[in-house]
């Protein structure tokens, strides 16, 4: 009773039974992003409470960040998406990810350590739908860093802008697959996350979005660890 009393308290006064709650109902939101967020809810007391480090809730706060700046709210958060993703490709341990920026330049250049090559991260956050790619913008971006493919990471765009990338070496990610892929490898302990599936996903599908496949990456190895 006590243990849970020392939970219940601070959790009380960070998170008060006034505070409106989530609604899957809510008219603002998609109810899937609702759904989403209610499971990744991980308050830092209850954490530090059941034994898991500081640093791991400071993991699992990666994969939200990803989402939250993806939709740039009030065009403040652009540049915060760049940093982020960033911060995403280097989880696994055979990327190494730097950004550039710029004008002229590429967001993120990034090198696959395993087969020695370069592919190119565009983050094109948005409050409302990515509109266009410019193919064209993106493959100077590309061959400047000596990139094979171009990963274009979002959170949402209107359909004819899947018609812009086909036949290239572009494709899409939304911003939530990519966020939800490496939230489960944190939760499930994964210390060395592989890019091999995501390399074999994206040669296999050059000019498309690959979100539902790596959704069922995802589905794949993380759907039967949880029902142990």
């Amino acid at each position: 009773m006590q243990i849970t009393s020392q939970i219940a308290q601070p959790l009380e006064k960070q998170y008060s039974y006034l505070d409106k709650p989530l609604l899957l109902n809510d008219t603002e939101r998609l109810q899937l992003d609702v759904i989403k967020e209610i499971y990744s809810f991980y308050p830092n007391i209850l954490l530090s409470a059941i034994g898991e480090s500081t640093e791991m809730s400071k993991l699992l706060e990666l994969p939200k960040l990803i989402e939250q700046y993806s939709n740039n709210p009030e065009n403040e958060t652009a540049y915060l998406f760049e940093d982020i993703l960033v911060e995403g490709f280097n989880m696994f341990y055979n990327v190494e990810a730097k950004g550039i920026g710029g004008a002229g330049h590429t967001d993120i250049e990034c090198l696959y350590l395993t087969k020695k090559k370069k592919f190119a991260v565009e983050a094109k956050s948005t409050a409302n739908k990515l509109s266009g790619i410019s193919v064209g913008r993106l493959r100077e971006h590309r061959e400047e860093i000596g990139g094979e493919y171009t990963i274009v990471v979002t959170p949402r765009y209107v359909p004819a802008t899947k018609r812009d990338i086909i036949g290239t070496p572009i494709v899409i990610v939304l911003a939530s697959t990519f966020a939800e892929y490496l939230y489960n490898c944190i939760d499930h302990n994964v210390r060395e996350i592989d890019y091999e599936d995501f390399d074999g996903i994206i040669i296999n599908n050059l000019g498309k979005d690959i979100s539902r496949s790596i959704s069922t990456l995802t589905i794949s190895k993380f759907a039967a660890a949880g029902k142990q």
